[in-house]
Formats: structure tokens, sequence, C-alpha cells
């Protein structure tokens, strides 16, 4: 998939920025400031993807899933 930057109106494809493929989280409506929609996984670079790996959004493709990924969500408690 070959983007836009808004910085150089270059392609990141070009670029060997050592993006790599991770899973996307479930539930998850945004990843570096990109909106997720129906993807599960998503290319990206270190930087980008820092954020969101330690906030347990991602998983490196093909690499262990955090613990969290496996709990229920709880449904929204409503006030009275």
């Amino acid at each position: 998939m070959e983007r836009t930057t808004a910085k150089t109106g270059g392609s990141t494809a070009a670029t060997d920025d050592g993006r790599k493929t991770y899973d996307v989280k479930p539930g998850v409506p945004w990843i570096a400031g990109e909106r997720v929609g129906k993807r599960t996984e998503m290319e990206l670079s270190p930087k980008a993807a820092a954020y969101d790996l330690q906030h347990e959004r991602l998983a490196l493709k093909g690499g262990k899933r955090p613990k969290s990924w496996d709990a229920k969500p709880q449904a929204d408690k409503k006030a009275d």
C-alpha cells in the first residue's frame, strides 16, 4: 500500500523505514492516527507503531499476542 506523506509529498513505499506488519487488536478504532476500519493488520514503521505497541493495541504479525487480547471487554456502565 502506497501512501503520500504530508510533509514531503513523497511516497512512503519508496523509503526503507523498516516497516513491519502488525496485527491490530479487535475493537481498536485508531492506530498511529489512522482509522483502522475493518483491517486486522497494518504495515507501520517501528516509530509509528511504538505507542500502540506499548498500549497493547498492536502485536507483531506472527508474534505472541498480549494477554489483554484474550480478556473479554467489559460492558460500559451507565450512570443511573
